[in-house]
């Protein structure tokens, strides 16, 4: 049996968005995941760059970098992470 890394990226400029995504999939992941959260894609990218995730959830809606704007920015070194996007908008 071997041991899987998943990483996941909770990408939303809403704090509150942010915390009921991560409670919400505290309890679906697999144990030993881990959940990253960011409030812009900027961050979320720059995290991105020291370690690959295995999955992003990105809100469309944001200042700055959108979430369609770092998930294009991703997509030019990392082809891999699942990406899911939502938004409250």
């Amino acid at each position: 049996m071997f041991a899987m890394n998943i990483r996941i990226a909770i990408v939303d400029d809403q704090a509150q968005t942010r915390e009921l995504l991560r409670q919400d999939l505290l309890v679906r992941v697999p144990d030993g995941a881990s959940i990253a959260c960011f409030d812009s894609g900027e961050a979320f990218l720059a995290a991105e760059e020291a370690q690959r995730f295995t999955a992003a959830f990105l809100d469309i809606y944001m200042d700055g970098l959108s979430g369609m704007d770092a998930a294009k920015e991703l997509r030019k070194t990392d082809a891999d992470c699942l990406l899911v996007f939502n938004t409250t908008s």
